[in-house]
């Protein structure tokens, strides 16, 4: 029985790659596999280059792999395009046909050539994708009754017809008589986990916010925030009591209506993607100095500008903390796992609650759209913070030790008044110095009671790795995974390495800063040219850094061990 394996399919937009991927995901997960799934595609809606990647194994994973066991490509230039990424013993899976595989004599593993071109043109070229996955289950040895039904369940799912199943059961028949399974690739039923459920990242961000009781949410369609938008549309109307998904006509609509739906006194958040979350930038300075609590999701994408919308990037993280005009400040998480992506949505709206701020949650491409085996939470156990509407004073924002006013509700609570203008308690226009530096500082205080509670939290940074270890890594978001990977094959290579994992950006946590003057050598790893979060680290911590920088794809566990043992 296999401990871990790496499949890959690769080829163009139309052949049914991701299609290929979201099955095999399920099935596997089934068989008690724990699962990641990472899909890549092209800008062009159709005919560019699609893929993905899956990994299984019967322990946690952290990382998709840099190469993979099983490579599937359907056309010649895919071929050459991903032989690189398959391992020297790996098994390549290709089309019989001449036109669809290059030369690959060099190729030192074994080789398995399908008849998938064949079958397509006696099925119907819609039917490749059916093919397709047929072969490689039976070439991988599945368990082909779970793999049925997980083909079942996503045509069903989608509204395709179910006569596509004769298709698979007769490319089953035709494996059966010219192909061998693959030796020492047999994929069998294991112990998995109990009650785990197969998430996204933004999946598991829309269930943080329905536990959170958000139940209104406007945004606009953008890459690859979207489909936190279509899941929302599809659950919400189901849900009893009142709720609502608003499309505006563009992003700065989209962060008015949620304005708006929180003045009133209910949840609400938005997602979207850097150019989007630029666009919000105005109103969301409005937010901050109306002291309104909302939470807003950004899945970075390329940048800048439109920049690359189907690539993952961690680079707008300085405008994030920066990108507002005057001393206003938020709230910035991020997740590093899918599971992450549910605890710390429901977190931000405890802390937008409280604070009664914004609160930003940076996640990625990569960790929005990648699919993990998630053990499925227990609801009854997660505390949510509800809104408290004061009905007792019209002072909005009143002058408090700890920076937090009552909170008011439009229609709920006495006449106030809501102006981006500098105001007083009562959300009265007042431009007179004297009241601008009053509650200039009542933001700051504020901003300083986070702080203390943010100090105190110690699950907000995960430490791993030998504490004692000289060099440090620091990485946030999607590129952690990767470095948990490194951390722990170094420990087994002899080379201790500590590593931290910050989970709030801002304010960042002052144990963090012990952590990295307790090490001669930080290397920040993160998916931006410019070193954003290292930056960070140097300006609040006062500490030297090195970097791991690029972007435009993920990095791997080997490129990570092989900057420490370059700068060691």
């Amino acid at each position: 029985m296999l401990d871990d394996l790496s499949i890959k399919i690769a080829g163009k937009g139309g052949d049914g790659v991701i299609f290929l991927g979201d099955v095999l995901a399920v099935a596997l997960k089934r068989c008690g596999y724990q699962v990641m799934l990472v899909k890549k595609y092209g800008a062009a809606v159709r005919g560019g280059d699609a893929a993905c990647q899956l990994r299984i194994s019967r322990r946690p994973v952290e990382h998709e792999g840099a190469r993979v066991d099983v490579l599937m490509a359907f056309q010649a230039e895919t071929v050459k395009e991903n032989l690189r990424r398959l391992k020297n013993d790996g098994w390549l899976v290709v089309d019989d046909h001449p036109e669809s595989c290059p030369d690959i004599s060099d190729h030192p593993g074994p080789v398995c050539r399908l008849p998938i071109n064949r079958l397509t043109d006696q099925f119907g070229a819609k039917s490749k994708n059916i093919i397709s996955l047929a072969f490689l289950a039976y070439v991988l040895g599945m368990d082909l009754p779970v793999i049925r039904d997980a083909v079942e369940q996503n045509l069903t799912k989608r509204g395709i017809p179910l006569s596509n199943l004769d298709v698979f059961d007769a490319t089953l028949k035709e494996a059966s008589a010219d192909v061998s399974p693959a030796q020492g690739l047999v994929v069998g039923r294991t112990d998995g986990l109990d009650g785990s459920v197969l998430w996204s990242g933004n999946e598991a961000v829309v269930f943080g916010a329905l536990v959170s009781k958000c139940r209104m949410v406007a945004g606009y369609p953008i890459t690859p925030a979207t489909s936190t938008l279509e899941l929302f549309s599809h659950i919400l109307p189901r849900l009893e009591g009142f709720s609502a998904l608003v499309q505006p006509e563009d992003e700065m609509a989209a962060i008015g209506v949620v304005i708006g739906m929180s003045l009133t006194g209910a949840k609400a958040m938005t997602a979207t993607s850097g150019p989007g979350f630029q666009l919000m930038g105005e109103l969301l300075g409005y937010a901050c100095v109306t002291e309104t609590p909302l939470v807003l999701l950004n899945v970075q994408r390329g940048g800048p500008s439109t920049g690359l919308p189907t690539a993952t990037e961690q680079s707008d993280l300085f405008y994030t903390i920066h990108g507002r005009t005057g001393d206003s400040r938020l709230i910035v998480l991020a997740p590093t796992t899918v599971t992450e992506c549910f605890y710390l949505t429901v977190e931000a709206f405890n802390l937008a609650e409280r604070f009664q701020t914004p609160v930003i949650i940076l996640s990625d491409q990569y960790l929005g759209i990648r699919k993990e085996s998630v053990s499925k939470p227990d609801t009854s156990s997660i505390e949510v913070t509800d809104r408290v509407v004061d009905t007792t004073t019209n002072r909005r924002f009143q002058l408090t030790d700890s920076g937090i006013s009552p909170y008011l509700a439009l229609g709920r609570s006495p006449r106030f008044i809501v102006t981006g203008l500098c105001h007083n308690e009562e959300g009265r226009p007042d431009a007179t110095p004297e009241n601008h530096q009053l509650m200039s500082m009542k933001l700051e205080r504020k901003f300083q009671t986070l702080t203390t509670e943010i100090d105190r939290r110690q699950d907000f940074v995960e430490y791993r790795g030998d504490p004692a270890a000289d060099f440090g890594i620091v990485s946030w978001g999607s590129s952690a995974g990767a470095v948990r990977e490194a951390v722990d094959k170094l420990s087994d290579l002899g080379r201790p390495v500590a590593a931290a994992f910050p989970k709030v950006l801002s304010p960042l946590p002052s144990h963090l800063g012990d952590f990295l003057k307790s090490k001669k050598r930080i290397l920040v790893v993160e998916l931006n040219q410019q070193g954003q979060l290292a930056a960070c680290l140097r300006e609040q911590y006062l500490c030297p850094t090195l970097g791991l920088n690029r972007v435009g794809e993920s990095f791997t566990p080997e490129e990570v061990m092989d900057r420490v043992k370059e700068v060691d």
